[in-house]
């Protein structure tokens, strides 16, 4: 397995987490705890939020593959 290589997981992830941030940066409107997220432009926050993503999927991915295959 190659962990570079793109498959379902991060495809999948690449196409829904853009609207996902984006349903958390409307909702984080309306909660207080959450109101920073106003000042943030949604040309800055959804490619962030998606890299973020993505680079969490690939985290993932490596820890499992370490957890099934020790040194």
């Amino acid at each position: 397995v190659n962990i570079s290589k793109v498959d379902d997981s991060m495809m999948i992830t690449g196409i829904v987490a853009p609207p996902a941030a984006m349903v958390a940066k409307r909702s984080g409107q309306s909660v207080p705890q959450l109101s920073a997220l106003k000042v943030i432009p949604d040309v800055i926050f959804v490619p962030t939020a998606t890299i973020l993503a993505l680079i969490a999927v690939k985290v993932t991915k490596r820890m499992s593959i370490k957890k099934l295959n020790p040194i």
